[in-house]
């Protein structure tokens, strides 16, 4: 079953992108899902209402400022009582139109104000799947196109209509339940070591964990080295504390980075590589590339992991991160504007390898399985690719992490992995995530090569200027969000039952 069939999905993918993020379409669709959501609980409560050239690394940690909800509400007292009530209309008139969809299986059409993309969405197939279309047609007016069907359905909405989403979100919840399972392989090498028969064999000094076990998908400055760090201290752990015999656990480890890019272009393109065994043959595996490079050496049954970052501070931190060696010291907004005009040219001016690339809806291509498309600048493929990223993000992976949320993601892990958890009982070794790969100290940028000291934040052209070369991330992103809090969902029924 395909995970898009959550309300919060179809109203996300709905809205057009702003950089801002306080767009009124926005809003409006954000307090017509509260107003369902109370009714719901109404309804409950009445019953009666609802490196080569391109020397990259991994990320620093940089958390992200919260905002207050105050600061996102749309609330004016100055407004008359008719302006009030003329929202009110709208909302309740969102809220018909996307209920009814889902009762219907036809598309849910945007007015005319929330047509920017150009976009609707179609609930497909007996799951429900989300999927983007282009709008061939204008919207018209919402109660010239539904005529009385509007207001038929406001008065008396049935009940099951909230009752049914309600539903799906749990049918959801229940297949995470099941990914989200707990599971050791360092158990169960132990145990099968006991069924093995070695009287014609010598036996073995160490107990081999079989290939493709574990992977971790890193994107760049998303806190993938500090994670890789804290997965090796589990594992490192793992191998002795799980160990019933006299012979250790041995996990065999590979990795393969974009950040070699010669090296991992040669890997994945050529067969006689000798890469190719040493990534087949491991157990666990590093993957700081995108998602089809794992599934060209034959991962794609393996557990998988993955941490995203916000998109504005992911690139900002790259962009910190690599001023001098990968950007030559220019503004931000000037290499974008290079990147505009010459595209793909571009990559000739900065540094090679990844580094523009990393400006511009890396975490999507990174989370691709299905297309395999260097080239930034293209972006006709660009619904296809969110699709794919969007499956791939809420189908594939038995844990997505959130880096502004640490705790709660390492929280994720353990309850998966049990060997990750920061303290097994009995063992002295503890293992938390580290801050590593920070930003240098002295990125030469300044007067006479000093320190540029570049603000851990952007400024709001800057940000602008990453939010718009970043649309697909930012959605992706999004949905994420909404992904984690499911996932957390499903953690405490699971524990809740065991």
């Amino acid at each position: 079953m395909k995970l898009y069939c959550n309300l919060h999905l179809a109203l996300l993918l709905l809205s057009p992108l702003n950089s801002s993020g306080e767009d009124r379409n926005n809003l409006r669709l954000a307090r017509a899902t509260d107003s369902l959501e109370e009714r719901e609980t109404k309804q409950e409560d009445n019953l009666n209402i609802e490196e080569q050239n391109d020397p990259l690394k991994e990320p620093e940690f940089q958390q992200e400022d919260s905002t207050s909800d105050e600061e996102h509400e749309e609330h004016d007292h100055d407004h008359d009582h008719d302006h009030k009530n003329s929202n009110h209309q709208e909302i309740e008139q969102e809220e018909n139109l996307i209920v009814d969809a889902i009762n219907h299986d036809h598309p849910i059409v945007k007015p005319e104000t929330q047509q920017e993309d150009n976009l609707s969405v179609v609930l497909d197939g007996p799951t429900k799947s989300l999927k983007k279309v282009e709008t061939q047609q204008e919207s018209k007016p919402r109660g010239e196109e539904r005529g009385e069907e509007v207001n038929h359905l406001r008065p008396n909405r049935p009940s099951e209509s909230l009752k049914q989403l309600g539903a799906q979100e749990q049918d959801i919840i229940n297949e995470l339940v099941d990914r989200m399972k707990p599971r050791n392989f360092f158990v169960e090498a132990d145990t099968n070591f006991d069924t093995i028969d070695f009287a014609n064999a010598t036996t073995p000094k160490t107990i081999n964990i079989p290939p493709k076990q574990f992977f971790h998908l890193h994107h760049m400055k998303s806190g993938g080295s500090s994670l890789n760090s804290f997965l090796g201290c589990g594992l490192s752990r793992a191998k002795s504390y799980y160990s019933t015999h006299d012979q250790k656990l041995n996990m065999p480890q590979s990795r393969l980075s974009e950040c070699s890019y010669s090296s991992f272009k040669s890997c994945t393109s050529d067969p006689k590589n000798s890469c190719k065994s040493r990534i087949e043959n491991a157990a666990y595996m590093e993957y700081c590339a995108p998602l089809s490079a794992a599934n060209q050496f034959g991962w794609d049954k393996a557990d998988a992991v993955t941490v995203l970052r916000h998109p504005v501070d992911r690139v900002w931190s790259m962009f910190r991160f690599q001023t001098s060696r990968c950007f030559k010291c220019k503004n931000l907004t000037d290499v974008y504007n290079d990147m505009d005009e010459l595209g793909m040219d571009a990559m000739e001016m900065y540094g090679g390898g990844v580094c523009l690339g990393q400006l511009t809806n890396h975490i999507t291509r990174n989370l691709q399985s299905i297309i395999d498309n260097d080239d930034w600048s293209d972006h006709s493929d660009d619904h296809a690719r969110m699709s794919d990223a969007l499956d791939n993000l809420q189908n594939r992976f038995t844990v997505v992490g959130l880096l502004e949320r640490l705790d709660e993601t390492v929280d994720l892990l353990s309850h998966s992995f049990p060997w990750l958890k920061p303290v097994l009982e009995g063992e002295k070794r503890k293992c938390n995530v580290p801050h590593v790969n920070s930003s240098p100290g002295n990125n030469s940028c300044g007067p006479n090569h000093g320190h540029w000291d570049l603000p851990a934040h952007p400024d709001e052209k800057t940000r602008k200027a990453i939010e718009a070369h970043n649309q697909l991330d930012i959605k992706v992103y999004e949905v994420a969000k909404l992904h984690f809090e499911l996932q957390l969902k499903a953690a405490k029924a699971q524990s809740t039952n065991a």
